[in-house]
């Protein structure tokens, strides 16, 4: 079965079933006048797509459209007002809910009348092109007089410079400052804007002509009192005006009545509206069969009602877009009818139920081949099953007559019936015999032969069968057979290229040579072989997939690209299907696509895809041309019909528009900025810029650029909305355009904006970076000088250290060096020697310190705890006393200079003093980092410090000075006898 496309919405009818009539309908068509190439011919359903409350917001019932400025469609609905610009439905709620009419008006004003409401729709600045979130509501009730009652105003005309609006006891106008109301005799019906005037219909009175402010009788002798007034259009040179059950015709003086063909086909149909099509047809809208489609001279072409893909029976409004497509407002949604587009379809609404694997041209008529069946369309489509037969996929016209390959069956078709020959197992593919003008004879192929016979009024003659090759390695999938005039016969396969056979003769019977075989390499990711011969222009051409279209050149026997049709045709893409018809044009499924190759005057070719891009399904079964020159395509979705004759105008203009700016799920932007430049505050939110094009067919694809953000344009999609986050601050341009269906661009009035800078880069806030710069300069300058300072305090203080550790020292050895250069006392030049030898040592000691002191290597705790440790223990093993060293040597991290000498100082002073001065035996040294402080305890068993010594001694006084300026906590606990104990906690 085939899926019906969503497109198809049902419901069921307010009144009874149109089945009745719609077999009505099919049976009288055979018997109309057939039209002239070009025209709608009644057979196949147009494209048509339904609008329910799934797409948009508002009520389901819908009243009347027209088009604004731009082209987007505005919709009177029982639940308001809407806008619909191809992408969104806006809605619009107004005063008492309720639109019945709208029209389009001078200003771009879309005038409305609603449940006793009466207005119209603005843009509130001149941009262009505006969006449609930009209309603002402006009500004329406040024109008339408080007590001044409206009533429902069922329909809105404009004629001259005046607005008309038809209530159901009055008739208001407004001429652009004031708003008038004229009383009506009894009811009015309905109102119509004419040639000549403002035409309406009273209950009691008939038709009224409204001139001067006055109305007055119109062709009182055509009695509409019973039926009333629902349509009226423009007719040519004449005038269509249309009661419940006829329409009729006036000619400037009296009134006709529009006789269809067949007679009185809208007795029953309860006409509501009716409009003249931009292709001289008429469309009648009607409450019982949905729309009926008429040629002007009232020739029926075909009924689209409920069963035919409309979403209701029940319709109350028509409109005609731009794009020539008729839109129905009926009691449950709104269809879009695209009668303009020369495409029909055929599914089973038509009866066909099957998926058709090939159409093969009879005459004037078409056999569709299924997996199951045979039918037989005649050229009104109705649809007659020939023969329960399956796998028929195969054929070949030979003589006119059409012969179809059903498994191992030959069968011919002679316009009656089909004629059944003799079985030929293994029948594979069909192939026509064109050595001889004058032979009709078939090619068949069977999985091990070539088979030449004879064939006679749609049968093979069995007595004729010739084998023309054999072989047992003959490919399987064989999908073409096709005759070269330059002697050759060609197989197209499915998966194994293309085989060439030569012509020869033998006994003076033809056969074929032992075949070469071309493009056997795949060229594509599918790693697929197909070659399908097709005879285009006079000479066979292979269709491939990665070589591009082919033709075999016979002076250096290998195959080169063609190149005629155009650069798309030499590409890498996938060539599955072509047709030639009789005017030269060449149709292709290539690249998943339809195309045309279209002759030009002067020679060559043009592509066309037009509206080609509408056919639906991506499931490309096979096409063909048909002998009146009609391109058919099978899908998965049924037949469609293709007329090149028929014209249509894919380059109309139509807008991209920018629709709206959200920040936050607030609208910042509604198309009302546009050239005005607005300025935005920065913002680390989210911005959404959304947008849509007013082309109502087909998918329409969308690219976006950010002057000032973007490097080039977004690649095209089906995106209508991108976000940004935190754009910088500076001046943006967003553009949008929109390429449709059809291959057409469109741009949109940019949107100019500005973004300012966040606070911390505005220019107060440079200002205080400047300052707070400047603060940080200053205090960096003043840590510099401190730091210079510092050093400066230390070069000193190592210069003290040097004079006061180093100085005497040296003084001594240069005062026992004099004392033996005098000689005065020769047996003390060895004791002054050894002084000299322990003073110099002393002194390179004391010089060691110094510099382990300022080198910067040595500024991490490890360090300091190793040379701590190795300094007390040289010196206590040197004097033979024992001791116990706690010296935590694996604390680690940085240790200033500055602390570093006065710690090692104090340090070295303690235990010499304890080792060369205490007397002691035993020495223990405590040493240890722990919560941001340095605890150094040093205690013996000397003789002890007197409290005169604890105060008065010079190197108790240093290590209390040092103490000091490191911050240390110095304690000191001695007595004679009792040993001494040090204590210093240091904050590190």
């Amino acid at each position: 079965m085939i899926q019906k496309s969503n497109m198809y919405g049902h419901a069921s009818s307010s009144f009874w079933s149109c089945r009745v009539m719609c077999l009505f309908f099919a049976v009288i068509i055979w018997g109309l006048p057939q039209p002239a190439a070009g025209a709608d011919d009644g057979v196949g359903f147009p494209l048509i797509s339904n609008y329910t409350t799934s797409e948009y917001a508002l009520h389901i019932q819908n009243w009347g459209f027209d088009s604004d400025a731009d082209g987007n469609l505005a919709v009177a609905n029982q639940g308001g007002f809407m806008i619909y610009d191809g992408v969104r439905w806006q809605p619009y709620t107004l005063p008492n809910a309720t639109v019945f009419a709208v029209k389009s008006g001078p200003g771009d004003r879309l005038y409305i009348g609603g449940n006793n409401e009466l207005g119209y729709f603005y843009h509130p600045t001149n941009s262009v092109p505006r969006s449609t979130g930009l209309r603002r509501y402006k009500s004329l009730s406040p024109l008339l007089e408080a007590q001044e009652s409206i009533g429902n105003v069922w329909s809105v005309e404009i004629y001259g410079d005046e607005v008309f609006f038809m209530a159901e006891r009055y008739l208001f106008v407004y001429d652009g400052a004031e708003l008038t109301r004229h009383p009506v005799p009894d009811f009015f019906f309905r109102m119509a804007a004419t040639k000549s005037g403002i035409l309406l219909y009273d209950q009691t009175e008939g038709f009224l002509r409204f001139q001067d402010g006055r109305f007055q009788s119109w062709q009182a002798d055509y009695d509409f009192k019973a039926a009333g007034f629902r349509g009226y259009t423009p007719f040519g040179d004449q005038e269509l005006i249309c009661d419940p059950q006829q329409c009729y015709r006036y000619d400037g003086a009296a009134l006709h009545v529009w006789e269809t063909s067949p007679a009185q086909l809208l007795e029953d149909a309860q006409v509501s509206a009716v409009q003249e099509l931009k292709d001289g047809t008429l469309m009648v809208a009607t409450r019982r069969f949905g729309l009926m489609h008429f040629h002007a001279d009232g020739r029926f072409i075909r009924q689209i009602g409920s069963d035919q893909g409309l979403v209701h029976n029940t319709v109350y409004g028509l409109h005609e877009d731009g794009w020539g497509s008729v839109w129905a407002a009926t009691l449950n949604g709104i269809s879009r009818v695209d009668v303009s587009v020369p495409l029909r379809q055929f599914d089973d609404r038509s009866g066909l139920d099957e998926i058709v694997r090939r159409m093969v041209p009879a005459g004037d008529e078409m056999l569709l081949l299924t997996q199951d069946n045979i039918h037989r369309m005649s050229k009104t489509g109705a649809l007659t099953l020939l023969a329960p037969q399956s796998d028929c996929t195969r054929y070949v016209h030979i003589a006119e007559i059409p012969y179809l390959r059903c498994r191992s069956q030959l069968m011919g078709f002679d316009g009656e019936q089909l004629l059944i020959s003799p079985e030929i197992r293994n029948l594979q593919a069909l192939g026509r015999w064109e050595a001889n003008e004058d032979e009709e004879a078939l090619i068949m192929a069977t999985q091990s032969a070539l088979l030449l016979g004879r064939v006679q009024n749609g049968r093979l003659l069995p007595q004729t069968l010739h084998q023309l090759y054999a072989s047992n390695e003959l490919p399987q999938g064989i999908n073409a057979i096709l005759y070269d005039e330059r002697g050759y016969v060609w197989l197209g396969t499915e998966s194994a290229g293309v085989y060439k056979f030569d012509i020869g003769e033998e006994e003076g019977q033809p056969v074929l040579r032992q075949p070469q075989r071309y493009l056997t390499e795949a060229r594509n990711f599918r790693n697929i072989r197909r070659v399908l011969p097709v005879a285009l222009h006079g000479e066979v051409l292979f269709l491939t997939w990665g070589y591009g279209v082919m033709r075999y050149q016979e002076a250096d026997a290998r195959m080169a690209v063609v190149t005629e049709f155009g650069p798309l045709f030499e590409d890498d893409i996938q060539f599955f299907w072509a047709a030639e018809d009789k005017q030269g044009a060449v149709w292709w499924r290539a690249g998943g696509t339809y195309l045309g190759s279209l002759p030009g005057e002067s020679g060559g070719f043009s592509t066309y895809s037009g509206v080609l891009n509408l056919v639906e399904g991506s499931q490309s079964n096979y096409l063909t041309v048909a002998a009146d020159g009609m391109l058919w395509i099978s899908t998965e979705n049924g037949l469609t019909r293709f007329n090149p004759a028929q014209s249509f105008d894919d380059a109309r203009p139509f807008t991209a528009q920018l629709h709206r700016l959200v920040k936050d799920d607030v609208v910042q932007f509604s198309g009302e900025l546009l050239g005005m430049a607005p300025v935005f505050a920065f913002s680390n939110s989210m911005k959404r810029f959304s947008w849509s094009a007013n082309t109502f067919m087909g998918s329409t694809e969308y690219r976006v650029k950010l002057e000032g953000f973007d490097r080039d344009w977004t690649d095209w999609g089906s995106d209508t909305q991108r976000d940004f986050t935190s754009l910088p601050e500076g001046r943006y341009r967003f553009l949008v355009e929109a390429r449709n269906v059809f291959g057409h661009v469109a741009a949109s009035e940019p949107l100019v904006f500005t973004v300012t800078p966040p606070w911390h880069r505005s220019w107060w806030a440079y200002m205080l970076y400047v300052a707070a710069t400047g603060s940080v300069f200053y205090l960096g300058f003043n840590i510099r000088l401190r730091r210079v300072t510092r050093e400066y305090k230390m070069r000193n203080q190592i210069s003290a250290d040097l004079h006061d550790e180093v100085s005497a020292t040296l003084s001594s050895i240069s005062f026992f060096a004099q004392a033996i250069e005098s000689g005065r006392k020769p047996e003390q030049n060895q004791r002054f020697l050894s002084l000299i030898r322990d003073s110099a040592g002393d002194a390179k000691d004391k010089i060691s310190d110094i510099v382990w002191a300022i080198n910067p290597e040595n500024d991490d705790w490890q360090s300091f705890m190793v040379r701590c440790r190795r300094f007390a223990s040289d010196l206590l093993e040197s004097r033979g006393i024992k001791g116990q060293l706690q010296i935590d040597s694996n604390y680690t991290g940085p240790l200033n200079m500055h602390t570093r000498q006065h710690i090692w100082m104090i340090f070295k002073e303690i235990i010499t003093n304890a080792v060369r001065h205490a007397e002691a035996g035993r020495v223990d040294v405590v040493m240890r980092v722990s919560g941001g402080r340095l605890t150094l305890v040093v205690q013996d068993d000397g003789k002890g410090l007197s409290e005169t010594e604890q105060s008065d001694g010079n190197g108790l006084k240093n290590i209390r000075k040092r103490g000091q300026k490191i911050n240390a906590t110095v304690s000191l606990h001695s007595e004679p006898g009792a040993g001494t104990r040090w204590k210093l906690v240091i904050p590190v």
